[in-house]
C-alpha cells in the first residue's frame, strides 16, 4: 500500500513539473514571438509631469512628457501601410499582369511573323510597365515629403488630454472618446475629431513610460475603423 501511495505521489509529482515545463516553454515562446514585432526605443528620454492646467476643485492629473522629430521614412511607412495603399498596390499588380500578357503576345507574334512592326510595339507595353512601377513610388515620397517638417515636437500625455506643441503653437486633443486611434508601422497615429492627425513613434517612448502612453490613449480614444 505505502508503495503505491509512493508511486501515485512520484506521478502527479512528474505531471505537476511536465506542466510547469510546458507552461514555462509556451511562455518563451510567446515571449520570443512578440519579441520580433518589438519596435527599439531611440533613447529618447521622457518625464512623469503633473498637469497645472487643471481647476482647483480637480484631481491632479499625472502624464508623461516627450519629444521626437519624425523622418520622412516613417511617414512614407505610414502610407505604405494604409489600406488605400494596398488597394492601389493590386490594381497596380493587376495592370502589371496585363501589359506583361500583352508583351508577350507582341514577342510571340514577332517571332513567328518576323514583322517589325510588333516589336517597335513592345515598347509601349514595357513603358507603360515602367511608369505604373515608378509613379505611384514617386508620388508618395513627394507626399510624405510634404508632411515631413523636420521640426521637433513636444508631447504631453495625461489621462483626459493629449498636448502637441510645435513650431511654438499649441494643440489640445481632449481624451473622451471622440478621436480616433490607430498604429501602423511602429508608429501611434491620433485623428481628432475636428481633423488633423498626430503622429507618434513608437520609438521616441521609453519603454518604462510606453504601456501608461498606450493605456491613456487608448482608454480616451476609439479605434479607427479601416478605409
Amino acid at each position: 500500500m505505502q508503495d503505491n501511495l509512493s508511486t501515485g505521489n512520484n506521478d502527479e509529482s512528474f505531471q505537476d513539473e511536465s506542466e510547469s515545463s510546458n507552461w514555462q516553454s509556451d511562455e518563451s515562446d510567446t515571449q520570443s514571438d512578440s519579441s520580433d514585432d518589438e519596435v527599439l526605443w531611440d533613447g529618447s528620454e521622457a518625464e512623469l509631469i503633473v498637469d497645472d492646467d487643471g481647476e482647483e476643485y480637480e484631481e491632479e492629473q499625472t502624464g508623461v512628457k516627450f519629444k521626437y522629430t519624425l523622418s520622412e521614412d516613417e511617414i512614407y511607412e505610414i502610407f505604405k501601410s494604409t489600406d488605400n495603399y494596398r488597394k492601389n498596390n493590386i490594381m497596380m499588380r493587376n495592370q502589371m499582369i496585363i501589359q506583361g500578357v500583352v508583351i508577350i503576345i507582341l514577342l510571340v507574334l514577332w517571332l513567328c511573323f518576323g514583322n517589325a512592326y510588333y516589336g517597335f510595339f513592345i515598347a509601349f507595353p514595357i513603358l507603360c510597365l515602367g511608369i505604373i512601377a515608378i509613379v505611384p513610388v514617386l508620388a508618395m515620397k513627394k507626399l510624405a515629403k510634404q508632411f515631413f517638417s523636420g521640426e521637433e515636437i513636444h508631447t504631453e500625455i495625461y489621462p483626459d488630454k493629449l498636448v502637441v506643441q510645435v513650431r511654438g503653437k499649441e494643440r489640445e486633443i481632449p481624451l473622451n472618446g471622440t478621436a480616433q486611434y490607430q498604429e501602423l508601422a511602429g508608429q501611434i497615429i491620433i485623428y481628432p475629431p475636428d481633423g488633423g492627425t498626430v503622429i507618434i513613434p513608437v520609438r521616441a517612448i521609453e519603454p518604462e513610460f510606453l504601456p501608461d502612453v498606450q493605456a491613456m490613449l487608448v482608454a480616451g480614444t476609439h479605434p479607427r475603423e479601416n478605409d
